[in-house]
């Protein structure tokens, strides 16, 4: 009967797209909206809550497998910028006293050279375009 219901269960899942990071983050913010709607006895966190892990499940069984993994690769993506913005800011605080960080004017690459030079002529390795600064 066990061997039946798992040989059941496994024809279900094949060709299902699963779980992945996006599904575990909807999963945790549903989970979050659930908790916020029993410490503030609102009902409209707990209809969110549900939304997005409707959401969840219907990602994990779709069986629209490219479309599933075009959706994480844009999430991993803004995410990615995320966690590069807030090592930035950590760079910068570390480095606040021996450095100075600027963008590149042509490409938008942060650049990072020693303060108390005067004035220099930074090139990006980007770009190689090159100006002139003050720090």
């Amino acid at each position: 009967m066990l061997q039946r219901l798992r040989l059941m269960i496994q024809r279900f899942a094949y060709g299902r797209y699963g779980n992945d990071k996006l599904n575990i983050l909807m999963f945790i913010v549903a989970l979050a909206f659930y908790i916020m709607s029993l410490i503030f006895a609102r009902g409209i966190f707990a209809l969110i809550g549900f939304v997005i892990l409707i959401l969840c499940y219907f990602r994990m069984f779709s069986k629209n497998c490219q479309k599933r993994r075009e959706e994480l690769e844009k999430y991993l993506k803004i995410r990615t910028k995320i966690k590069m913005w807030f090592k930035l800011q950590k760079d910068k605080w570390r480095d606040r006293k021996t450095h100075k960080y600027f963008k590149c004017e042509n490409c938008g690459k942060v650049l990072r050279v020693p303060k108390g030079r005067g004035k220099i002529a930074v090139t990006c390795p980007g770009c190689k375009h090159e100006t002139v600064k003050f720090v």
